[in-house]
């Protein structure tokens, strides 16, 4: 069980909303912005040890992301566990979530440029800025796929608009990491779900297939166990041994298939 800092208040959380102390982020679960704390909550109880843990792994593969501390909220009606991180958000930038870039479009990459293009159309800088969230969006996917990460649609990227510049968003959505069985965000319509056929696809590009496996090489399962075995020094995380066994094995599972993954795409010459 990790360490957990307390946030006490003596009103219930129903007063809390009304007088502004908290306000609330609109999600499935109980998520709200501490006004003058200045940090996001989020209520999680069952995924917990897979947040910090993806957000320990981005931070160590230099991918801007939110950094977590187990939380919990008190109140006089009820307590919630959950995790905290500190606002990201810049003066006079507004956040636009990815449901809102692409409206009915499915999520993949080729409409994630598209979208970006028309969005930022009246920019006079709107080629930088498609490129650079573009390229931000390619390293967040390639994070989902090296550990699975299927909670990646159209809800979980989100960027940060200003009237004349914008930028990804940290990437803070780590719940559903180490899922090796599909991916929401596609390369193209013509994909399925499957995270392994996405990956082949994607790593035929020359350049993504260079940066990715420069992230495989930095990630080999003992770095990660390592990692989790740091976390209580580093972060006071305490990550039952029971789930980092599980975290291990099916790593060390995902991480010889996609090596196939890479060696055929080198042995066949695919990489354009």
């Amino acid at each position: 069980m990790s360490n957990y800092k307390i946030i006490e208040y003596k009103k219930s959380l129903d007063a809390l909303y009304k007088n502004k102390t908290i306000t609330s982020l609109g999600r499935y679960k109980s998520s709200f912005y501490i006004n003058r704390r200045k940090l996001f909550f989020k209520e999680e109880t069952t995924q917990e040890n897979h947040e910090l843990l993806g957000s320990l792994v981005a931070a160590f593969l230099n991918i801007n992301t939110v950094s977590y501390e187990p939380t919990i909220i008190k109140t006089s009606s009820r307590q919630i566990k959950g995790l905290t991180s500190k606002d990201y958000r810049k003066d006079g930038y507004t956040l636009v979530r990815f449901d809102k870039l692409l409206g009915d479009k499915e999520m993949t990459l080729d409409n994630i440029y598209n979208s970006l293009i028309i969005y930022f159309n009246d920019y006079s800088n709107k080629e930088q800025i498609v490129d650079r969230i573009y390229n931000e969006v390619i390293e967040h996917y390639m994070l989902d796929l090296l550990i699975g990460n299927n909670d990646n649609g159209k809800y979980n990227y989100e960027m940060m608009v200003s009237k004349d510049d914008a930028q990804l968003s940290p990437y803070s959505d780590f719940g559903m990491t180490f899922n090796f069985t599909s991916t929401r965000l596609l390369v193209d319509d013509n994909m399925d779900n499957s995270l392994y056929n996405n990956l082949q696809k994607l790593l035929e590009n020359k350049d993504y297939y260079n940066k990715f496996i420069a992230m495989y090489n930095k990630l080999n399962p003992f770095v990660l166990e390592e990692l989790i075995n740091n976390s209580k020094k580093t972060k006071g995380f305490n990550i039952e041994d029971n789930f980092k066994n599980i975290i291990f094995l099916s790593y060390s599972k995902h991480y010889m298939l996609t090596r196939n993954i890479l060696e055929m795409l080198r042995n066949k010459n695919k990489v354009k």
